[in-house]
């Protein structure tokens, strides 16, 4: 009893505390918990024509585009008629925003900053005839209200949910709300437990399973081959049409999303890191493409799956139980008891990590209970045999009743759970088809259970007074049932005198042992011993969250840094293809020159200079000179043929004063006993000629034999 005191006292202690811890508000007003921080918006932004300019127009007009300019986000238009959107379901084309109208106030609340500091991001209210899947110009993108208000999802997004979106290809309003839930719940975990949060991780914990029929799509959500996580909601309601557009307005924001990417002509083009338009490229593969398997999981993602399924298993079974929280026993008298996994929606439901982290803490040994209706039950007298068995509902009792685990442990009793243990190989089989636990099937007719009903042998079950606190209500009469009545009248009058005296000496015991065991002293210094574990956890907390938060900004460090040398990576590629296309040229110049040397070397020795050759004939440089200088020399040889024969003539008419020249012409010759002059016939003229320039020739290569 002093334990389960002193474990109230402590559990209300930590409940005050965290409390205190909390940063943000759910009611999405536009203020967050503590008077430090505050949230960007808490209401849709009215649009350009009604409200005129603003602060967040002239951010807009700053940043650096590639498209030329960010448009207020608030002009926007869709383009449905320009993109095909044949390949979407007719959900997602005939829901239009419920925030088409700028009075309606609408959950904002998308960043977490500073007061003083101004917003990343701009919120506004979409058109009639917009639709969640149409694309919007410039920087703009849709949201779901249930990713910032129930799933706790704020911008920027972090480096794990930007490697999903970019695994998947999608953009963030093609997952359902239940993907959204799973991948913030599969977060909080892994930093609850101390493991990686990696992508390969949750593909392998998660599977894809589409909506949409004919070759039309619509939202992609998650399934569980192995259940580890329970989903936020069966069905999540009126999510498709609760929805509005977000850009962002400062460079910090824009470079979240976008990164520049050098072109070859040294221009700049803006680039998303992930999809933010709906598109189709996703479906392209089968949902076993993004699967991963277990052989696909490194050895640290295989020991953080060895982790998580030990967590798990390691829950206490929830019991079966009617709306006043009696539970259910079978016929052999135990409770009737059933598997329990995360619980993903109370999670989300925390205010502050802090909180969620408290809460998974606790949840391995919480004590929930199943809601079964008598008709689920299979009462014979209410329902029909072939009723679904589909109206369970589950509430955490411990929570609901406000009372800490150890008292709900205390109040209904229950055996170890029995489960199926996951073999998780070494190798490459994969565990996907083990079941985590089984639920304990009742062997026969269901009961309910009432005080004095035996749970074991020499054991009796007690009323639920502390689960149910209005169990014993002022306004009911207390009415002792007729069996109990007629045994207590059959008694004589000694036999009751002792049964009485008995039990009020068991009432003054429990009575004396209440006021010792809840002595002032034991505890006050219970409560300090609870109040300093209050603090130390407190400061471990602060302090896990400091390094948390230098582990997160050094994480974004290395994800710029690392996108950065993917980005050098991409460029010393295509550095390195131009420069293998230029040696592929140049081993091809090289072998061309090599064939012209040789053609170089041919025609030099063809033309290879005499050793006797004077200064001018070294000095004829081309073919063109060296015609012309032989015609200048056959010119020069007819003169000095002319002058040689005048000059004979001379001499012999000297020496033969009788001798007759008249008729004689250096270009005469005697034919048929007779001297002919070559123009009086042109052929014959002809043939002369072609036999003086023959000689002339023969004589120019005698005298000039390099040619």
């Amino acid at each position: 009893m002093l334990g389960s005191f002193q474990f109230l006292i402590f559990d209300r202690r930590v409940s005050g505390l965290v409390a205190s811890l909390r940063f943000a508000r759910k009611d999405g007003v536009g203020r967050l918990g503590n008077d430090d921080l505050a949230c960007a918006t808490g209401r849709l932004r009215p649009r350009k024509e009604d409200s005129g300019s603003s602060t967040e127009d002239a951010t807009i007009a700053r940043l650096p585009v590639g498209d030329g300019s960010v448009r207020d986000g608030t002009e926007h238009a869709s383009s449905s008629g320009q993109v095909d959107f044949s390949w979407v379901a007719d959900e997602p084309l005939e829901e239009e925003s419920d925030f088409c109208d700028e009075a309606i106030t609408a959950h904002a609340m998308v960043e977490t900053i500073s007061r003083e500091d101004p917003p990343n991001w701009y919120c506004c209210a979409p058109k009639e005839e917009d639709r969640i899947c149409h694309h919007f110009p410039g920087k703009q993108f849709t949201m779901y209200e249930f990713a910032f208000r129930e799933a706790g999802i704020r911008l920027p997004f972090n480096s794990f949910q930007m490697s999903v979106f970019k695994w998947l290809r999608l953009a963030p309003s093609q997952l359902h709300p239940n993907a959204l839930a799973f991948m913030r719940a599969f977060e909080l975990v892994c930093q609850f437990l101390g493991i990686g949060c990696t992508r390969a991780l949750f593909f392998h914990v998660f599977h894809l399973q589409r909506s949409g029929s004919r070759g039309r799509h619509s939202w992609v959500s998650f399934k569980q081959p192995v259940r580890l996580f329970k989903t936020y909601e069966d069905s999540v309601r009126h999510f498709k049409s609760r929805w509005y557009v977000v850009m962002p307005i400062t460079r910090a924001a824009l470079h979240s999303l976008y990164y520049y990417q050098r072109e070859p002509n040294g221009e700049e083009t803006l680039m998303s890191k992930i999809p933010l338009r709906w598109q189709r490229d996703h479906f392209d593969l089968s949902t076993a493409h993004y699967r991963v398997k277990y052989a696909m999981l490194g050895e640290e993602d295989r020991l953080a799956y060895k982790k998580l399924v030990d967590y798990v298993q390691s829950f206490s079974l929830a019991f079966w139980a009617n709306r006043q929280g009696v539970p259910y026993l079978d016929e052999a008298g135990e409770l009737i008891t059933e598997t329990r996994y995360i619980n993903t929606k109370a999670l989300l439901e925390c205010d502050t990590e802090e909180e969620a982290l408290a809460l998974l803490s606790a949840m391995p040994n919480a004590r929930d209970r199943v809601l079964k209706l008598a008709n689920q039950v299979g009462a014979p007298d209410r329902v029909p045999k072939k009723k679904k068995k589909t109206a369970a509902r589950v509430s955490e009792t411990a929570g609901d009743a406000g009372v800490g685990p150890s008292q709900a442990a205390g109040v209904i009793p229950s055996s170890p759970p029995r489960s199926n243990q996951i073999n998780i190989p070494d190798s490459s089989p994969s565990p996907a088809a083990s079941p985590l636990h089984k639920r304990k099937r009742p062997a026969g007719p269901l009961t309910r259970s009432s005080p004095g009903s035996p749970n074991g042998p020499g054991s009796y079950l007690l009323p639920p007074c502390y689960v149910e606190r209005s169990f014993f209500k002022a306004e009911e009469s207390i009415v002792v049932p007729a069996p109990e009545a007629k045994a207590i009248l059959d008694q004589d009058a000694a036999a009751r005198r002792k049964d009485l005296a008995r039990d009020i000496a068991a009432v003054i015991r429990v009575m004396e042992t209440a006021m010792v065991m809840t002595d002032a002293s034991v505890s006050t210094a219970s409560l300090e011993d609870a109040l300093l574990q209050v603090r130390t956890e407190k400061e471990r907390l602060s302090k896990d969250l400091s390094d948390y938060k230098e582990e997160h900004q050094l994480q974004e460090g290395l994800s710029q840094k690392l996108e950065e040398v993917e980005r050098e990576r991409d460029q010393l590629k295509a550095a390195r293809a131009s420069l293998e296309e230029q040696v592929v040229d140049h081993q091809k110049l090289i072998e061309d020159n090599a064939g012209l040397r040789a053609q170089v070397e041919s025609l030099e020795g063809k033309v290879r200079p005499l050793a006797d050759e004077t200064e001018e004939e070294r000095a004829l440089g081309s073919r063109g000179e060296l015609l012309g200088h032989i015609r200048t020399l056959n010119q020069d040889l007819v003169a000095c043929f002319k002058e040689g024969f005048d000059n004979a003539v001379e001499q012999l008419g000297l020496l033969n004063p009788e001798l007759v020249t008249a008729g004689s012409a250096y270009n005469c010759c005697v034919r048929d006993g007779e001297i002919t002059c070559p123009f009086e016939a042109e052929e014959e003229l002809g043939e002369r000629k072609k036999k003086r320039m023959k000689r002339c020739s023969e004589r120019s290569l005698s005298l000039f034999p390099f040619l």
